[in-house]
């Protein structure tokens, strides 16, 4: 087998390494390829947000300090976050969804994952019966960081069981409210 890359290196040189490099850049994209599946695996089976896309109705189970458990100043500092991720809501909704929130707040659980000094990355999590907030830093995918990172944010803010994130509504209005 050798004797023959050599004797066809010494007749086609170019032929042959060209051939040689097209064979390692193969090899070099099939591992990167079985590299980002694996990634992608990983953010499928939940490592990332457990409420993220495609994750209507998802059974995640509370986690962390209850709200019952807080001091009065550690449910107002909690209220607060939370108000910033509520924020741009129109003022009467607003008002509504945090009277809601409040109403709950001996339900809520706050989860906290990761270091707590200021180069740490972490995760945490505020969920109740009426909402669920996720903030995680993130590894990339496109990105070059293979660690979790503090300048790769996610965020997410949903409603429990609403069958809030990505569904076609105005479709499912017609195909009720119009049917012929």
């Amino acid at each position: 087998m050798l004797s023959i890359i050599f004797t066809n290196l010494r007749r086609r040189p170019a032929r042959t390494l060209l051939t040689a490099a097209g064979i390692a850049v193969g090899v070099a994209t099939i591992v990167a390829l079985l590299s980002f599946t694996q990634g992608l695996r990983e953010t499928a089976a939940g490592f990332v947000h457990l409420g993220g896309a495609h994750q209507d109705n998802r059974i995640v189970p509370y986690e962390g300090l209850r709200g019952s458990e807080l001091t009065a100043d550690q449910r107002r500092r909690l209220l607060d976050l939370v108000a910033c991720y509520v924020a741009p809501l129109p003022s009467g909704p607003l008002q509504q969804r945090m009277a809601e929130i409040e109403r709950h707040l001996a339900d809520t659980h706050f989860c906290w994952i990761g270091g707590t000094d200021d180069a740490a990355a972490f995760y945490y999590r505020i969920q109740s019966p009426v909402v669920f907030i996720e903030f995680d830093h993130h590894a990339g995918v496109f990105l070059t960081n293979a660690e979790p990172a503090k300048f790769h944010v996610h965020t997410i803010v949903r409603t429990p069981n609403g069958n809030d994130y990505g569904i076609d509504l105005l479709r499912q209005h017609y195909e009720r409210a119009h049917r012929k």
